[in-house]
C-alpha cells in the first residue's frame, strides 16, 4: 500500500478506452464494501458511465473541462451530519488506492462538477447530497495541456515541508523526519496526500503513540464551494493515508475523539480526532 500511496496521481487526460467486464465487477464490488468512516456516516457510492447516463438519464457529465476523455466517475449521496464529510474523505481515498492497485486513475473533483447532474443518476432524497466525485478510467498516454496547466497552478508536485506539517508534543516544536523515529515513513505518506487546490489544511501532532490531527484552514476557501467543506474532506483524505500506512509499518491502531488532546495548539487548528497506536 506503501507504493500504492506513492504511485497514486491525479489524472486529468483520460484513454478513450471502457473498462471490461471482469475489471469493471471488481470496481464495482470495491463500491459495496466501502463501510463506515470513524465518524459512523456510510455514503452509497456508484460507478456512473457517461455515455450511459446521456443514454438513459439524458444528462451530460461535464466537468467544465477540467478533465478529458474519461469515460466513468465514482459518486457518492452523503447523508448531512456532524464530520460527515471526513468520512466521505476517508472512504472515497481508500476507492482511490484500491483502483490505483488495479491499474486505473482517479481525479478528486469538488468544484467543478455540475452536482444536479449527478444528484439525478443517484436518486438523492433531500437529506442528501454529493460532497465530491472521482473520474475514473485509464491514464492517457500523454497529459494534455489543461492538465500540465492545472498541475503547475496548484504546485501539485510540491508539497508543504514536513516540518510545517507535523510537530512533537505540541505546535511549538516542528518534527523532522529524524525525531519522527518510525512515525516518519507514516508521515510521509499524509504528506504526499492529495488536498484541494493542494493546500494540505493538515497538521499532525505526535504524542508519544498518538498522533492527534488538526485542520488549519486556508482563509476564504470555503466560499468556492460552499455547499461542501472541502478541507473536511481532506482531513478524511489524510486519516485514510495515515490509517493503512500506519497498518503496514506495525503502528495499528484505532481512531477516537479525545475531549483535551493536552497539547500545545496554534490559535487557527482545529481538533478533528487521535490515532492511538496499539
Amino acid at each position: 500500500m506503501l507504493d500504492i500511496i506513492r504511485r497514486r496521481r491525479s489524472v486529468r487526460n483520460y484513454a478513450d478506452i471502457p473498462l471490461d467486464s471482469a475489471l469493471r465487477q471488481q470496481v464495482e464490488a470495491i463500491l459495496t464494501k466501502t463501510g463506515k468512516g470513524a465518524f459512523g456516516h456510510s455514503p452509497r457510492f456508484a460507478l456512473i458511465e457517461r455515455e450511459k447516463a446521456k443514454r438513459e438519464e439524458k444528462v451530460r457529465l461535464g466537468t467544465y473541462g477540467f478533465i478529458k476523455g474519461a469515460r466513468y466517475f465514482i459518486a457518492g449521496a452523503l447523508e448531512h451530519g456532524d464530520k460527515a464529510e471526513i468520512d466521505y474523505g476517508y472512504l472515497l481515498e481508500g476507492i482511490v488506492l484500491e483502483m490505483t492497485k488495479l491499474g486505473l486513475g482517479t481525479c478528486w473533483l469538488g468544484g467543478t462538477f455540475n452536482r444536479a447532474e449527478y444528484a439525478k443518476i443517484l436518486q438523492l432524497d433531500k437529506k442528501s447530497w454529493i460532497p465530491a466525485i472521482l473520474a475514473l478510467g485509464y491514464p492517457a498516454e500523454q497529459k494534455g495541456a489543461v492538465e500540465r496547466l492545472i498541475r503547475w497552478g496548484a504546485k501539485a508536485d510540491n508539497r508543504k515541508p514536513f516540518s510545517e506539517l507535523f510537530f512533537d508534543g505540541g505546535f511549538s516544536h516542528p518534527l523532522t523526519r529524524e525525531t519522527a523515529g518510525a512515525a516518519a515513513e507514516v508521515l510521509e505518506m499524509v504528506r504526499i496526500g492529495p488536498s484541494a487546490s493542494n493546500k494540505q489544511p493538515w497538521r499532525i501532532v505526535k504524542d508519544g503513540e498518538r498522533f492527534h490531527l488538526f485542520l488549519v484552514r486556508t482563509p476564504g476557501y470555503h466560499k468556492l464551494v460552499p455547499s461542501t467543506d472541502l478541507q473536511m474532506i481532506d482531513m478524511g483524505i489524510a486519516m485514510q493515508h495515515l490509517e493503512v500506512s500506519a497498518g503496514e509499518l506495525g503502528l495499528a491502531g484505532s481512531w477516537e475523539f479525545v475531549k483535551d488532546p493536552a497539547v500545545d495548539v496554534a490559535t487557527d487548528a482545529e481538533y478533528i480526532v487521535t490515532w492511538f497506536a496499539k
